[in-house]
């Protein structure tokens, strides 16, 4: 028969406070504990130990059903330790999670900002999987890529792999020795030298070196410089040193890598695509420059023609004013005219300043109209 939590409580408080603490003492002294709610680790509760929560309420409730549990399981036989109580927390299915929701959780473990981050930890094909080949699964086959990071991110302790599965251990192992060390410090040396390169700090120098479809990405020079000296010296040699004229290599960034952006705290999340640029591209940009440069030598071509056709219509006018018969009507209408004619070059002038171009014959023919006006009225 169940009782209410009010008539446990009339009961307890007939239960005496020193025969209750009688029997705590009791029991820790048997126990070896110093501590009461340390009795509730030899008091069986469901698949563990009586909890210290419970304990402390029970102590505070029910005082007497507590003292017999002690008197039960520590005072009348030997008494027994039991572990905590452990909640079980079933393991997500991963398999039926979407593959948007896997890639998150295996980030996440993993800790990196980027779905590309989790490259680092599958293997593909002898090599470890490649960001252009996880955007391409994730389009074609996405059940296997799912498949790829459950089996080795989030089933397992993650494994880190290098590019080559089987060069990670040598190169892990290898260590470049001093003379390669050397040498790339005296190709570092030479390439400062070199003042058409105008180099402030190392990672300049890569972007003289093509690596990849680019220009050498500075998280890359510090791999080669730890791991391989004599490469990165070989790179500089060939790219900086040897050539007259090194080519500075372009290159704009465009879009984020994957369609994905990973926040973990934000509850909405970018769809984000990468547009690297091709050849096609390249060569665009260098016939569009090309035919930037051609209009800009037509447009030089183009002043410089209205210029002298200003200047022979200028003489044509003067001698015309000169050979009028009134001095008055020849000085108002000279005035109207050299009005007019500095104001063109002034329009010409703030075109091309606008135009971010320098032309030196304009400016000295506004220059010489200047002085000449000047000269005229002194």
């Amino acid at each position: 028969m169940q009782t209410t939590p009010f008539r446990k409580q009339l009961e307890d408080a007939g239960f005496e406070n020193n025969e209750f603490q009688a029997t705590i003492d009791q029991a820790m002294q048997i126990a070896g504990v110093l501590k009461e709610s340390d009795l509730s680790e030899y008091i069986p509760h469901g698949d563990g130990s009586l909890s210290k929560d419970i304990f402390s309420r029970m102590k505070e409730l029910n005082r007497k059903e507590l003292a017999d549990l002690i008197r039960e399981n520590v005072i009348e036989k030997e008494p027994k330790k039991y572990s905590p109580s452990i909640p079980i927390v079933q393991e997500p299915d991963f398999r039926k999670m979407s593959l948007e929701e896997v890639i998150k959780l295996a980030a996440k473990k993993v800790g990196a900002h980027k779905p590309s981050g989790v490259c680092f930890y599958i293997p593909y094909e002898g090599k470890r999987l490649h960001h252009g080949t996880m955007e391409t699964l994730s389009k074609r086959d996405p059940e296997l890529l799912k498949n790829l990071i459950i089996d080795h991110v989030l089933s397992k302790k993650p494994q880190k792999y290098g590019k080559n599965l089987e060069s990670l251990k040598a190169d892990l192992i290898s260590t470049p020795s001093s003379e390669d060390r050397k040498v790339l410090e005296e190709a570092l040396e030479k390439a400062f030298k070199r003042r058409s390169l105008k180099l402030k700090e190392e990672k300049d120098i890569c972007r003289y070196i093509p690596y990849n479809g680019r220009f050498m990405h500075p998280q890359i020079w510090k791999v080669l410089k730890r791991k391989e000296p004599k490469k990165l010296a070989e790179l500089i040699q060939e790219h900086v040193l040897s050539p007259k004229n090194p080519k500075k290599i372009k290159w704009t960034r465009k879009d984020s890598l994957f369609h994905m952006d990973l926040d973990h705290d934000a509850s909405n999340q970018v769809e984000t695509k990468v547009i690297l640029p091709s050849s096609k591209e390249e060569s665009q940009e260098v016939s569009k420059l090309d035919a930037l440069c051609a209009l800009t030598k037509e447009l030089l071509h183009e002043v410089k023609f209205q210029k002298d056709n200003l200047r022979s219509s200028y003489q044509k006018e003067e001698e015309a004013f000169l050979s009028e018969n009134s001095d008055s009507q020849k000085q108002r209408q000279k005035a109207v005219f050299a009005d007019r004619y500095l104001r063109t070059i002034q329009n010409q002038l703030i075109k091309k300043i606008r135009q971010k171009e320098v032309d030196f014959e304009l400016w000295d023919t506004f220059v010489d109209f200047i002085e000449g006006q000047k000269l005229e009225f002194s």
